[in-house]
């Protein structure tokens, strides 16, 4: 980081956090209105989201000296809860919004020091807006558009008096002018009682063919009852919805709308996306049978903020026998026994503990850690990438079809290697392993069908016996030895290379000059 002259470092690390967070809340903001244009009149809020949420955030950011850790304490949901918060609170005039500081600021949004503190204002002010009395019927300004059976319907809300009774009801902004510009163009609905109560809000944008929210009370995730009233109805068929807003257990289907996702047969089918966030305290944990197909991508992660964080034990919540058609990713959870057929897996800040079968055209892993067994009986199909992982380790047992990429696996001072091929491992089916600012490894005997390049400052413990049916490239890095039984059929070079054990003495030339 580049330091300005005369500014104190501290001041020059918040103005950096600061810069960042700015940039968050503004592309949340475009994520909140995307499809959905602010009211006629009303003001840009990031001036007010900045002071309240980016203030917090930044502060957190400061303390933990991360932006990542900061930016998780508040998710989506909460940052439109506030949102639709500060924008009801300007279409009425409140007068909190008066009461300024020396500075201009308002001082009830100065007065927060945690998100948590924030969105129970929100709910406060909506909480007192219930009680502010909207005298209008439940079913005023309403059309039933679905039988939910036993007197349960679905509504959809055709003025603004009608959103006031969902607002009021349900503890969120839909009401206080928000939205009343979306009635004719993007479709709000609402799952009614036989008593007429609210208990789901669900917003389409007619553009996008998107559900952008299907929220309980007060922004929550619906109970699961109330959201199995929703199955079959066709009015969400060919819809996709926006990430975050599934309930726990469901998806949307191109052909039937939501469905509950336990309720599918082994073998079967689901046509669209899927975006599952998982916690340790499910209402309706996530159980797929084995053997279906999902026609879409796969997007699992664990749901936690910083300041609550436990590691959850339980794996990943996927059957054998899975296919899908598009990518997984998969975030923040426990991998184990993980076996599956995708064009694409991903995996992030994850417990590695065991691999099956995967294939796929690509699989990349970042930033795990991996149990020591972990890879013994996996069988990996296509281009592997692992980077910046610790604890990663091939053995003979490990079957690899494709190419294998080692980068940054670097584990601090470490003197120990954090990758390692054991002895007897081969790469087979002509595939290329490659080793780039890493620290890896080898047993006493390695074989590589294809080519091998070992570059960027890795450092590296090489084996006894070193086979390469291909090309060995050695640039820019550490060895602990030459290989003294070292085979390779195609070209041998090295650049800038710095041996440990003089002793065993170098057998490749210089870069560019064949063997």
């Amino acid at each position: 980081m580049t330091i300005n002259k005369g500014l104190p470092v501290g001041d020059e690390i918040r103005k950096s956090f600061e810069y960042r967070i700015d940039k968050y809340l503004k592309d949340q903001i475009d994520w909140i209105e995307r499809g959905r244009p602010r009211p006629p009149g009303s003001p840009d809020l990031f001036p007010l989201l900045r002071i309240c949420l980016g203030r917090v955030l930044t502060n957190l950011a400061v303390r933990h000296e991360s932006f990542t850790l900061a930016v998780v304490e508040a998710s989506s949901d909460d940052t439109r809860h506030i949102y639709d918060w500060l924008l009801a609170s300007h279409l009425r005039c409140e007068s909190w919004l008066s009461r300024l500081d020396e500075q201009g600021r308002p001082l009830k949004l100065m007065k927060f020091g945690t998100v948590m503190s924030i969105v129970a204002e929100a709910n406060k002010a909506m909480a007192k807006r219930r009680s502010d009395g909207f005298r209008v019927s439940a079913s005023a300004g309403t059309q039933i558009v679905h039988e939910c059976g036993g007197g349960w319907t679905i509504v959809r809300l055709t003025t603004p008096e009608a959103l006031d009774y969902e607002g009021s009801q349900m503890g969120h902004c839909v009401g206080q002018g928000g939205y009343d510009h979306l009635i004719d163009e993007d479709p709000i609905y609402s799952l009614r009682d036989p008593m007429g109560r609210s208990h789901i809000t669900i917003e389409v944008d007619n553009y996008s063919k998107d559900i952008r929210q299907l929220k309980g009370k007060q922004n929550q995730a619906p109970k699961i009852a109330y959201t199995r009233r929703l199955v079959g109805w066709p009015g969400l068929a060919g819809l996709t919805i926006t990430e975050g807003e599934c309930p726990a257990g469901f998806g949307v289907d191109r052909r039937f709308g939501l469905v509950e996702l336990g309720a599918l047969k082994p073998g079967e089918s689901f046509e669209g996306d899927l975006w599952i966030v998982w916690n340790d305290k499910l209402d309706n944990p996530l159980v797929l049978p084995p053997n279906i197909t999902i026609k879409g991508d796969v997007a699992l992660r664990r749901a936690w903020r910083h300041s609550q964080y436990a590691r959850d034990r339980r794996a990943t919540p996927l059957p054998d026998g899975l296919t899908v058609e598009g990518k997984i990713e998969i975030e923040g959870m426990l991998v184990d026994g993980f076996n599956v057929k995708a064009d694409a897996v991903v995996i992030e800040n994850s417990h590695i503990k065991r691999l099956g079968t995967v294939q796929a055209r690509r699989l990349a892993i970042t930033d795990s850690v991996f149990d020591e067994e972990a890879l013994s009986s996996a069988v990996l199909h296509g281009e592997i990438r692992i980077k910046a992982c610790r604890g990663v380790t091939f053995t003979e047992t490990t079957s690899l079809a494709g190419s294998v990429s080692i980068v940054e696996c670097k584990a601090g001072l470490s003197p120990s290697p954090v990758v390692w091929f054991r002895d007897g491992f081969r790469l087979k089916g002509r595939g290329e392993l490659s080793v780039d600012g890493s620290f890896v490894g080898f047993g006493h005997e390695v074989s590589v069908d294809g080519h091998l390049s070992i570059t960027k400052n890795s450092t590296v413990s090489m084996p006894y016996c070193l086979d390469v049916s291909g090309n060995m490239i050695v640039s820019d890095s550490e060895l602990s030895h030459w290989p003294e039984v070292l085979n390779v059929r195609g070209l041998t070079a090295e650049k800038s290379v710095q041996v440990i054990d003089r002793r065993l003495p170098p057998s490749a030339p210089t870069l560019g000059s064949a063997a």
